[in-house]
């Protein structure tokens, strides 16, 4: 019969032994289908993840011309998408575009939370 942890320290100390100090717990065991079932719900295994939706509408975001010297790269913490741009003239030109990219991103499904945009080297 297992017994809480204080209940087993008693019987130590009652048996000149030392007790247990430790900070781990013992928990139950789960089945592996439930297990890996919340992990699948966890960390969304299966689904179009955004940095992914955008990739497949990069070309009418962009439009042709600059769609192949630029490209996405990740969503930060604060919701901004981070596009690495191949040169700072085009950066330049992308940057005075900002707000109209940043309208065609957000028509796109699963993509209305992106609050701005960050163009960087790359």
């Amino acid at each position: 019969m297992k017994f809480p942890r204080y209940v087993e320290n008693l019987i130590a100390n009652l048996r000149s032994l030392p007790e247990n100090a430790g900070r781990s717990t013992d928990r139950p065991a789960l089945k592996m289908d439930t297990l890996v079932e919340s992990f699948i719900q966890e960390y969304k295994i299966g689904e179009l993840r955004l940095e992914e939706n955008l990739i497949t509408h990069w070309r009418n975001v962009m439009g042709g011309t600059h769609a192949d010297r630029c490209r996405p790269q990740r969503v930060d913490k604060e919701n901004r998408l981070i596009i690495a741009v191949s040169n700072p003239i085009l950066r330049q030109e992308l940057t005075f575009r900002k707000n109209e990219i940043l309208e065609r991103i957000r028509k796109i499904d699963g993509c209305e939370k992106i609050t701005g945009i960050i163009f960087k080297a790359g």
